[in-house]
């Protein structure tokens, strides 16, 4: 256990440092890593040392191994090491591709293209959700479908609508937000109604991770458009969090009355881990511990899956889903349909091993610093401030997953069109201010 703790002070450390450094730098995609690599490794591992849950499932591990929990916190500090210095030494690589990110214009636009771009994918998220909801005969068998017999396989394009339409309602709010003017004020009603309908629409397909991943969002946004936020606010604000990412799983499994009835009582640490996803952790040790003798490395295939992802179901019906944790779960469990995530660090060295560990890193470190480099002007642009914060936050797992390609075609291009309806010929500059920009900011 000694180690154990040893490793985990110096995970907490160096994940500390790197979140002061981008938050003083104003680096959302650093910031938004650290904080998901945080969760993922740092609660388990002390609720483990607390005594207060063991590794689960229980069955496949036997109690807690602490030489599988160093080893585990070890492959977490040397992902976090080597994506930073991967992000360190590729400034001069990241900079000429920042413009293929959708990093928007200097003036706003008009509260009538604002209205029309953010309204035509919020009303396809409420239609399609709706017309499926009444389909399924109720929330009960729509939220069955979606999380647990994968029924509605190929209309997530509804769901990832609501995401798009509740990331442009954060951009519409914030370019209202110093506008005195009595249409201002509607307009920013409109939209935080909009967004809390958009995200609601997504509690609805039982993504309850995604309403903190919004939060998350909103707090990133607000921290480096508006100003930093009190440590007893955030402190609150977090508590908010957690208090309703467990509501919202207790309320999920009470409507879904076959899975309510068929889980026994959990303690609370365990439901808590479960949650807020903090049981990753778990998963991960079982990766470093079986991958190779229990079952073969995957050698590339999750990540070939995803590069596959963007294509219609309708077109490609036989296509493998890009998620590891359901193969990897019936891995244990052959009968069982949900699925274990295995984190980012797993997911590289399940397919490559320790190699994967450090290309992973590698490629991770390296898009983190372009988007980085891409929305660099989010204290003055609102847009900069929502869309660089949503795609830190939504495109990046602790790093590159299998499902990144997916998101480029989910997030990036549907941002980029609206980017160019709403800004038009002032894109067409972006290029060359980009570099007077970087080079005020280095020698700032």
């Amino acid at each position: 256990m000694l180690l154990a703790l040893l490793v985990w002070l110096g995970l907490a450390f160096f994940l500390g440092f790197l979140l002061r450094h981008g938050l003083a730098r104003k680096r959302p995609a650093l910031v938004a890593f650290t904080i998901v690599l945080a969760l993922v490794s740092l609660p388990r591992p002390f609720i483990f040392m607390l005594g207060l849950d063991p590794p689960m499932p229980a069955s496949h591990f036997g109690g807690v191994d602490w030489q599988l929990v160093s080893r585990a916190l070890l492959f977490c500090l040397l992902w976090a090491v080597a994506v930073s210095m991967s992000y360190l030494i590729n400034g001069r690589m990241a900079r000429p591709l920042a413009p293929l990110l959708p990093r928007g214009g200097g003036t706003l636009p008009s509260g009538a293209r604002v209205a029309l771009v953010l309204l035509a994918p919020a009303v396809f998220a409420v239609v399609g959700t709706g017309f499926l909801l009444a389909q399924a005969g109720g929330l009960s068998a729509f939220i069955m479908a979606s999380k647990l017999e994968k029924a509605l396989a190929g209309y997530f394009i509804f769901k990832e609508s609501a995401r798009l339409a509740a990331i442009l309602a954060l951009f519409g709010y914030l370019s209202l937000r110093a506008d005195t003017a009595p249409a201002a004020h509607w307009g920013r009603l409109a939209c935080l109604l909009t967004g809390s309908i958009m995200v609601i629409c997504t509690l609805l397909w039982g993504a309850r991770y995604d309403f903190l991943l919004m939060s998350a969002v909103v707090l990133l946004a607000w921290r480096f458009h508006v100003g930093p936020i009190g440590v007893v606010r955030l402190a609150l604000f977090a508590g908010a969090l957690f208090c309703a990412a467990y509501a919202l799983r207790i309320i999920r499994a009470e409507i879904l009355v076959k899975l309510a009835t068929s889980l026994p009582p959990q303690p609370f640490w365990r439901q808590l881990s479960a949650g807020m996803h903090f049981v990753q952790f778990d998963a991960l040790m079982l990766v470093i511990r079986d991958a190779g003798d229990v079952f073969a490395f995957r050698w590339g295939a999750d990540f070939v899956n995803g590069m596959q992802s963007w294509i219609p179901r309708s077109l490609f019906p036989e296509k493998e889903t890009f998620h590891i944790g359901p193969w990897f779960r019936r891995v244990y469990q052959p009968m069982a349909r949900n699925g274990w995530p295995v984190t980012t660090v797993g997911a590289w060295y399940l397919n490559f091993g320790i190699i994967g560990i450090l290309l992973g890193a590698y490629v991770s470190g390296l898009a983190l610093r372009i988007w980085d480099e891409a929305f660099d002007c989010m204290r003055q642009s609102p847009w900069q401030a929502s869309v660089g914060a949503a795609l830190s936050v939504y495109m990046f797992e602790a790093g590159i997953g299998t499902g990144f390609p997916q998101d480029v075609i989910l997030l990036i291009v549907p941002l980029w069109l609206a980017a160019l309806f709403l800004f038009g010929p002032q894109m067409r500059s972006q290029k060359s201010r980009s570099v007077p920009r970087a080079a005020a900011r280095r020698a700032g």
